[in-house]
């Protein structure tokens, strides 16, 4: 963790977390940092970070992950519906 101005403990780039959709929500999400976070981190009862990636091998491979898509890829809905 890294702490914000606010004393805000955030993830920093290699958390690996899962996240809850919220309370009373049996939905989740794995969540990879590839780079420091401002907005997730532990904030949330339901962020819970559990790993976290070490050696410059796995940043290397880490930096390689396509996030062309950015907010712009298929819906939450249609991701959990499709196979």
């Amino acid at each position: 963790h890294r702490t914000n101005e606010l004393g805000v403990k955030r993830f920093s780039k290699g958390y690996l977390a899962y996240a809850g959709g919220g309370k009373n929500s049996r939905s989740n999400q794995f969540i990879v940092a590839l780079k420091d976070n401002e907005r997730l981190g532990g904030g949330s009862p339901w962020e819970v970070p559990w790993g976290e990636v070490v050696g410059k091998e796995s940043f290397t491979t880490l930096d390689k992950i396509y996030t062309g898509y950015g907010e712009k890829g298929p819906p939450q809905g249609r991701l959990s519906r499709e196979e």
